[in-house]
């Protein structure tokens, strides 16, 4: 029971301690104390809530810390897209200028275009009345002009030996008149010996020289760029103007010899180039017919050489009326070499073989120069040479001339022992003068 004793004694002690105001003090500490705790449970309680609070606001903080960094680098990298874009605008509104620049120009342009194209349209229509007034011109192949060149020297040629290479009469050789008339021609006049005998020289040279006169009539009358103007002087002039022309702008010169035979109506044009054909026939005619005593001979030379005038004239109206220019000349020094012309005669006309002709009517080879195209000793023309100009380039279709050595033995001849025959022919013109006297 001890234990109940001490309870007791402890109670009792408890009791004088708390009715002390020590104790009391203590206990109201004691109090307060637990009030404190309790507090700062409370506190604790409120502290773990404002921690975990903390800590959200801190997890927020981070993430928008976070956050904020990433949206500065993506703002960044807007500001360099919006660089980039604005640069690129730049770029545009800069194109964009220069593309309204070139709009504008172009604009301007087309307003042009359009006006040129209707200056064009206007000038086309002007040209078109102008092709009509100056067709295009035929295509003339230089072979076919060779050719028919060649074939009118060769009937040429052989016109010559037939009626003009014979033996003449003793009286024709002595009509004084006749061979007189034959000199007093242009292309016969001054260095051109034709001496009156039925020599080989003689024949020769007769023949010679109804080629240079025919040459001559044909340049005059017939191998004129247009036929346009009847005087032959005034048709020459205007043929090397256009000559000219083709030399330096072709493409004018073929349009205005276009336009000029367009301009004339073609029944005129045929009617012209037979005045011309006939002038030649008539003049050639005139200066020949007296050397051939045959009525029926003559009547041959006179057809034969209407045909081959026909056929110069018909041939040369196809070269006007062709793209190149073609022109023939008979200027000895307008051409830098000719053709040695060499010709044979007839059988017929070397029948009297005591007049010095020889037996196959040619010049003795050691009276002709070595080669058949020369540039120098050529004295005389009796076919002209022919200049085919094609856009700016030019080919020559060699003439025929005489050379020195061919015709000395004929000045040798009318200087020499056949003065004589001179001397005939004036007693004849005398005696045929004395005739007429008494007859009338």
């Amino acid at each position: 029971m001890s234990s109940a004793g001490d309870v007791k004694e402890l109670e009792a002690a408890l009791k004088v301690i708390r009715d002390k105001a020590s104790f009391q003090n203590m206990s109201a500490i004691i109090e307060r104390n637990a009030t404190l705790e309790e507090e700062a449970e409370e506190l604790k309680t409120v502290n773990h809530f404002h921690e975990g609070k903390l800590r959200t606001l801190q997890q927020q903080l981070d993430g928008a810390k976070k956050k904020l960094a990433e949206d500065a680098k993506s703002i960044s990298h807007l500001n360099r897209a919006v660089d980039t874009k604005e640069a690129k605008i730049n770029d545009l509104e800069t194109s964009l200028c220069a593309e309204k620049k070139r709009s504008e120009d172009r604009n301007a342009v087309m307003k042009q275009l359009e006006t040129v194209r209707d200056d064009l349209k206007a000038k086309d229509t002007q040209l078109r009345k102008l092709q009509a007034f100056a067709p295009p011109l035929a295509q003339l192949p230089e072979g076919k002009i060779t050719a028919q060149w060649q074939s009118l020297y060769t009937k040429a040629h052989r016109m010559a030996t037939t009626f003009v290479g014979l033996e003449y009469a003793p009286e024709v050789l002595r009509d004084v008149s006749l061979w007189n008339k034959l000199r007093g021609h242009s292309s016969v006049q001054g260095n051109f010996p034709v001496p009156q005998t039925n020599s080989k020289t003689a024949i020769f040279m007769r023949v010679a020289a109804f080629l240079a006169v025919l040459s001559r009539e044909l340049c005059e009358h017939v191998f004129q760029l247009t036929y346009c103007l009847d005087d032959a002087r005034e048709a020459g002039g205007l043929s090397q103007v256009l000559s000219s022309l083709a030399r330096t702008d072709p493409q004018r010169e073929a349009f205005l010899r276009s336009a000029i035979l367009s301009a004339i109506p073609k029944d005129e044009q045929e009617l012209k180039a037979q005045a011309r054909s006939d002038a030649v026939v008539d003049n050639v005619y005139t200066y020949f017919k007296g050397f051939i005593s045959s009525t029926q001979l003559r009547e041959s030379f006179r057809s034969q050489l209407e045909a081959f005038c026909k056929q110069a004239c018909e041939q040369w109206q196809q070269t006007q009326r062709g793209e190149v220019n073609v022109t023939a000349k008979l200027d000895l020094f307008g051409h830098p070499t000719w053709r040695v012309f060499e010709t044979e005669f007839p059988s017929s006309s070397t029948s009297h073989r005591g007049n010095g002709a020889l037996p196959n009517g040619k010049l003795p080879t050691a009276e002709l120069p070595q080669t058949n195209t020369v540039s120098d000793g050529v004295e005389m023309v009796i076919w002209p040479s022919v200049s085919i100009s094609r856009s700016g380039c030019v080919t020559v279709l060699e003439g025929y001339g005489i050379f020195k050595s061919q015709t000395q033995s004929a000045k040798a001849e009318i200087s020499g022992p056949h003065r004589q025959a001179r001397e005939n022919g004036r007693m004849f013109m005398a005696v045929s003068t004395v005739d007429a006297k008494k007859g009338s």
